[in-house]
């Protein structure tokens, strides 16, 4: 268990930062065509969503490992919302 707290923190961030990372960057699939432009997008969103990601995490870190996981399940379940609705809204063109 001393493991696992000595490395707590670093886990924190790592989750924070890379599911929004890779949720988000995942959009670009349905918004740009295939090609370059899509890859350069693809990074710019990843990295929109690691900062947003990150800033959060800054926010509730200091609070209880309750309120951390409670904020984590939210931005999981927000973020999965919003690719679903992009993905919806683009079968709909």
């Amino acid at each position: 268990m001393s493991e696992f707290n000595k490395y707590r923190k670093e886990i924190t961030v790592s989750l924070f930062t890379i599911f929004p990372f890779i949720l988000i960057a995942n959009l670009a699939e349905f918004i740009v065509e295939e090609g370059i432009i899509r890859s350069l997008i693809k990074i710019a969103l990843g990295c929109l969503g690691g900062l947003i990601g990150f800033v959060i995490y800054r926010i509730v870190k200091s609070k209880t490992q309750k309120i951390i996981i409670i904020t984590f399940s939210a931005l999981l379940i927000f973020l999965i919302l919003f690719v679903r609705l992009v993905y919806e809204l683009n079968k709909l063109k």
